[in-house]
Formats: C-alpha cells, sequence, structure tokens
C-alpha cells in the first residue's frame, strides 16, 4: 500500500560529488525502537570509508567498509570486514576491472561480464550503500539498474518535506526503491542528494543533525496526502489513523521477527514465520487498499 504521495538531479549529483570530494565526513544515528544504539560514520573522498556498528540486546552488526564509484555513481570496487548481527565474522570483497565483475562473500563467490552499467548488493553492508544505490539509479536511464549477482532496481519519487533544523529550514525528499526484497525500501535525501534517514517503527538511521525529526519522517501517510496524485490507498487510512498505525506496527513486528528467524537459517520457521507477514500484511490491505 502507499499513499497519495504528490529536481533538478544533475544540479543535486554534481553538488554532492563536489561535497564529498572534499572529504567531508558524516555521522548518523541509530535508534532501536526510539532509542539510541549505535552509530554510522561516512567519510567521502575518492575512497569512501564508513564504519557501522549497533547494540540490540547484545546482538548487532559492526561492519567496516570501503568502495570507489565510477562516473554514474556505480560501485566499482567495495571491501568490507567486521561481523554480522549474530556476531559472524564477515569478509567480502566486489570490483569490476575491463566489463568483468569479481565478488566474494561468506555466502558466495562469484563473476560476471556485463553491458551498460550494473549495481553490486553487498550480502552485508553499511546503511549508506542504500544512499549510493539511491544516488545511481537517480542517474540511471528510467531510474532502474541491473543488480549482481542478480535482479533489477528501480527508484521511485515518493513525498518532498520542507523540515526545521536548528532554526533553518530544509528540504527532504523520500525515495522508494524496489527490486531488493519484498517491499520497497524508503529512504530520505536531502537537497544536496546526501542521505538523510532511513526510518521505521523498529530501526532508524539518520544523520545526526535530523535526529529529532525521525518521528515526522516516520508518518509517510501525512495528512492531505490523499489528494493530488493516483493511489491505491482507501481514504479510510485518513479517517481510522489509529487502526492503520497499529496495523503497520503488526507488520514491523511480524518483519522483524522473519528477520531474526532467517538469521537461524531454520527453513520451516522461515516459511511458518512468512505465513504471519503475509497475514499481517493482508489484514492492512484488505481494509485500506483499493482492490
Amino acid at each position: 500500500m502507499r499513499a497519495a504521495f504528490p529536481v533538478c538531479v544533475g544540479a543535486i549529483l554534481l553538488g554532492t560529488a563536489l561535497a564529498w570530494g572534499q572529504g567531508e565526513a558524516r555521522e548518523d544515528v541509530i535508534l532501536i525502537q526510539g532509542n539510541p544504539s549505535g552509530s554510522q560514520t561516512v567519510q567521502g573522498g575518492p575512497v569512501t570509508a564508513a564504519e557501522y556498528s549497533y547494540n540490540d540486546r547484545g546482538r548487532g552488526d559492526h561492519i567496516v567498509a570501503q568502495w570507489k564509484l565510477d562516473a554514474h555513481g556505480v560501485l566499482t570496487e567495495y571491501s568490507a570486514h567486521g561481523n554480522d548481527y549474530i556476531k559472524a565474522p564477515v569478509e567480502e570483497a566486489f570490483h569490476v576491472e575491463s566489463g568483468r565483475a569479481k565478488w566474494k562473500n561468506r555466502s558466495e563467490q562469484g563473476e560476471t561480464t556485463f553491458d551498460g552499467a550494473a549495481f553490486y548488493i553487498p550480502l552485508n553492508a553499511p546503511p549508506e550503500i542504500s544512499g549510493v544505490l539511491a544516488r545511481a539509479l537517480l542517474q540511471a536511464p528510467q531510474h532502474s539498474l541491473k543488480l549482481l549477482p542478480a535482479g533489477e532496481a528501480r527508484n521511485e519519487k515518493g513525498v518532498d518535506r520542507n523540515v526545521d533544523v536548528g532554526g533553518h529550514k530544509v528540504r527532504l525528499t523520500q525515495y522508494h526503491i524496489t527490486g531488493l526484497g519484498f517491499s520497497p525500501q524508503t529512504l530520505w535525501l536531502d537537497a544536496d542528494g546526501d542521505t538523510a534517514a532511513q526510518v521505521s517503527s523498529w530501526f532508524t538511521i539518520v544523520k545526526k543533525d535530523y535526529a529529532a525529526l525521525a518521528p515526522q519522517l516516520l508518518e509517510g501517510f501525512a495528512q492531505g496526502s490523499d489528494k493530488g496524485a493516483e493511489t491505491d490507498a482507501k481514504p479510510d487510512i485518513w479517517t481510522h489513523f489509529d487502526d492503520f498505525k497499529s496495523k503497520l506496527h503488526d507488520l514491523a513486528d511480524e518483519s522483524r521477527a522473519l528477520n531474526d528467524v532467517a538469521r537461524t537459517g531454520d527453513e520451516a520457521k522461515m516459511k511458518e514465520q512468512f505465513k504471519k507477514l503475509g497475514g499481517a500484511c493482508k489484514a492492512c490491505h484488505d481494509k485500506y487498499k483499493q482492490d
């Protein structure tokens, strides 16, 4: 389900490239159910470096990564090490040379040749890679890119928000990336094209300066967003908003449970939990999505 969501992309991306070329650092805050639980630091430059870690009841990723991009914002080199959510070691590498891509991680090792542009999706990556992908998609024809090892991603613009940060108005734009999982991945870019936030009711990563805005950005179905664009959402969302939010929270809970079960590798439990996730999704669609 999506609400009725009412750039000069080239200028945005040029500004971003100039800023990052100067090696500026950015610090992000990780919130788990609204509580500070970790951080991500991104250092720009010819080689971008990122460190990402959080603590979820003694578990949590800690990834140190670096990468290079081509003129289209697509990864040409990527390497990472650290540990995943259950503290299993992470070692990952990817590079492109003469039109041939090679990668290796804990789950697989492969290589392929390809024409045009293709974006490698690391197995264990800092969240900033989603921002890198979003910017690359904005430059790509039809905002679409082939993915490596497989698949295709697209980027769809959502809403614009003018928010107050320290007494200054900042314009943030929402984007929905499809092709990475069962549902779109949503994130926000600021007016310079920099990654501002990825928010959910459970796990949020947000630029430190914008941390207080996380609850506002979570409200993707803001009052008045049922007007001005084609939508599959019923008007009942806004007249029964507490119930709608409750169903969204149920979906988040079941999604989180599926993520936890998937990490165990138990296929039977994964199938059972996927049914529960589908039920939570259906409960919302049945009541609030047009047929």
